[in-house]
């Protein structure tokens, strides 16, 4: 039986451990987040007063200083197209900075001519004889039929 409370003790011992590590890196990504990835000596500013925890009583840091303007952030001004690949795209950001979307599927398909095209996987009415919808662009078309059976059909390189 003390065996038993022992490998409980200890696992809650380890979960104490885990608790106490995860609300540090907490604490370490709110400093960071507060001064721009920036240390306190490149601030000028000690971490506790970049996010405002000085505790109520003691007198601030930079007491006799303007608050320092809330700024917004930047936001997507058009995609580099010249970018692209099968998995990504990128951003050109209002401030000048690029940002990269990446997905875990491919978004774009490359044409014959060696462009990159993004994928559309909209179902429409289509012209197709026996096919009433489907998606026709993106690389490969997938048809829908209107019979049982021609339910579907699918062709690379459309």
């Amino acid at each position: 039986m003390s065996g038993q409370r022992r490998s409980s003790f200890l696992f809650g011992g380890f979960c104490f451990r885990v608790a106490a590590i995860a609300a540090g890196l907490a604490v370490v990504a709110s400093l960071l987040a507060a001064t721009g990835g920036r240390g306190a000596a490149e601030t000028g500013r000690s971490p506790a007063a970049a996010v405002g925890a000085v505790p109520s009583g003691l007198a601030r840091e930079n007491a006799g200083e303007a608050e320092p303007a809330v700024t917004r952030p930047a936001s997507r001004v058009r995609e580099l197209v010249s970018e692209r690949s099968a998995y990504a795209k990128t951003f050109e950001l209002s401030d000048g900075r690029r940002e990269v979307e990446v997905s875990t599927g491919p978004v774009h398909y490359r044409e014959a001519s060696g462009r990159w095209r993004e994928i559309d996987t909209t179902v429409e009415p289509t012209d197709v004889p026996g096919f009433g919808f489907g998606a026709v662009n993106g690389g490969f078309s997938a048809l829908f039929g209107d019979r049982s059976d021609r339910l579907m059909r699918v062709e690379l390189g459309q």
